[in-house]
């Protein structure tokens, strides 16, 4: 991977994200999964738990996210699969829009994943139903609350998502308020929203514009200026920042190396197989789990060719080029640590920080390189929890 040639591990991804279900009963309003060009046949297929497990028999995966563009809890099998993942110490993270109320408790409570994930868009009624269409924010907090009574919290990681908007563009207050009643300031996740072009008018707008963007500022600074509680600021300051960086989609170029097709995979609920949940175009599919073994896929020759395209010549490859990750700095960093020449170009100036780094990679201070399950992997000391979430095609990271 620091090498950077065409061939990733023998071994294959130490993490697979699986799309365990594309059904959704959402339809929140900065997700392409209604609107993709290649979504051709009816969103309502399943990874079921034989497949499933076969997948994994395949891969022997060190971190499984459950999650892609349905709602998880819609699986039937969901708890089998964590049960199946639970069993070969594999850890999982699964987000959900907390909607599902028999599944959450009676099915994923008694068995949760490692990290779980609420993507909660909005702050107040009037936020969360805009921007998560055919929902209800009373039931979602409610329910949200009653798995939390459930769950043994030392085992479980509990994290909010929040995709930054128009819609809840200023919100800080109500979402401080939330996430100190849950204990879960420092399990927060803002991010800025990616403009998919939805379409549908005003009311599927979701960038603001720059009024919108400049009244924010104002309050927010104003907010920060007559705060006397430190935690409160700080949390404020972090929102700021998060403001500051969205943009349109034309606006972002991103040509900086990505190591993401050498250590994990994604697969959707019809079986195809694509190198990140970011890249869903019928361009991006390297193979069918239904049609060929894993292995065979994940070095095969779709598989080294967009590997080389995406190291040689990223900003021409759609979908790559507009997705804010960047390993520049990673590769620097441990470039040294390689006894072979890198194919990568190190020289490159870094264009943008992905939100991937903040908060979302779990640092292991004065880390060596390791390996899993005789795998090596990259960076070495930074373990690749989970891509932002699930549903929130718009935000991917990334699930």
């Amino acid at each position: 991977m620091i090498r950077g040639g065409d061939l990733a591990s023998s071994q294959g991804p130490i993490r697979v994200q699986v799309e365990v279900t594309d059904k959704c009963n959402f339809d929140c309003i900065m997700c392409n999964r209604l609107t993709r060009a290649n979504v051709t046949f009816k969103l309502a297929n399943d990874i079921d738990h034989a497949n499933f497990t076969r997948l994994i028999d395949q891969i022997d995966p060190f971190y499984v996210t459950l999650n892609g563009l349905g709602e998880p809890a819609l699986n039937k099998s969901i708890d089998k699969i964590l049960i199946e993942c639970r069993s070969r110490g594999i850890r999982t993270q699964m987000p959900s829009n907390m909607s599902i109320k028999k599944v959450m408790l009676e099915k994923i409570a008694p068995n949760p994943p490692g990290i779980l994930t609420f993507s909660m868009h909005g702050a107040t009624k009037e936020s969360f139903e805009a921007v998560s269409v055919n929902s209800s924010f009373e039931e979602c907090i409610e329910l949200f609350e009653a798995f939390l009574a459930k769950i043994d919290r030392k085992e479980v990681e509990v994290r909010i998502l929040c995709a930054l908007q128009a819609r809840n563009l200023t919100e800080y207050d109500g979402f401080y308020d939330y996430l100190s009643r849950w204990s879960l300031l420092d399990k927060f996740v803002l991010v800025p929203v990616y403009d998919y072009g939805t379409g549908g008018g005003e009311d599927r707008r979701v960038l603001p514009t720059i009024v919108e963007i400049e009244t924010a500022l104002t309050k927010i600074d104003r907010d920060i200026v007559s705060s006397n509680d430190v935690s409160k600021t700080r949390f404020m300051q972090k929102w700021r920042e998060s403001i500051l960086q969205i943009k349109a989609a034309e606006q972002i170029v991103e040509t900086g190396p990505c190591l993401v097709p050498w250590f994990s995979t994604y697969i959707t609920a019809k079986g195809k197989v694509l190198p990140c949940c970011f890249l869903t175009d019928e361009d991006h599919v390297l193979g069918n789990i239904h049609e060929a073994d894993f292995q065979t896929i994940w070095n095969g020759e779709k598989y080294q060719e967009f590997r080389r395209q995406l190291r040689e010549g990223r900003g021409q490859l759609t979908g790559c080029r507009t997705c804010p990750r960047n390993d520049a700095a990673r590769l620097a960093k441990y470039n040294p640590l390689s006894l072979l020449p890198t194919k990568w170009n190190l020289n490159g100036t870094r264009q943008s920080v992905s939100p991937i780094d903040d908060g979302s990679i779990r640092k292991i201070p004065g880390a060596v390189p390791i390996t899993i399950k005789g795998r090596p992997i990259f960076p070495a000391a930074e373990l690749p929890p989970a891509p932002l979430n699930g549903p929130e095609t718009a935000v991917r990271i990334s699930d």
